[in-house]
């Protein structure tokens, strides 16, 4: 199955609309969408940015998102949209000079 898991803040967030029609877009290929947060989102915030119950999410609570798809719902291949690399594999600044 082809997943992909896309970021709220910074990401979603920037442009609900879209996101939502990229969720609509992907769901009708038969990917799975998955939408991954690293912070617990207020109800109100998430139904300003469309995001509804019938949509699969995730709050990591700080958990680096690849990790967490990993050891909690067995997701080892995945495409992630997020606007922080970190987020989802922490990568030590040193090892990037």
């Amino acid at each position: 199955m082809k997943i992909i898991a896309i970021d709220i803040d910074g990401t979603w967030s920037l442009d609900p609309e879209c996101f939502l029609s990229m969720h609509r877009l992907f769901r009708s290929y038969e990917w799975r969408v998955i939408i991954i947060t690293g912070g617990i989102q207020p109800f109100e915030k998430l139904q300003r940015l469309k995001i509804d119950s019938s949509m699969e999410y995730y709050c990591t609570n700080g958990i680096p998102k690849q990790e967490y798809l990993a050891k909690r719902l067995g997701i080892r291949d995945c495409v992630f949209v997020d606007n922080d690399p970190n987020s989802i594999i922490p990568i030590l600044k040193d090892n990037l000079s």
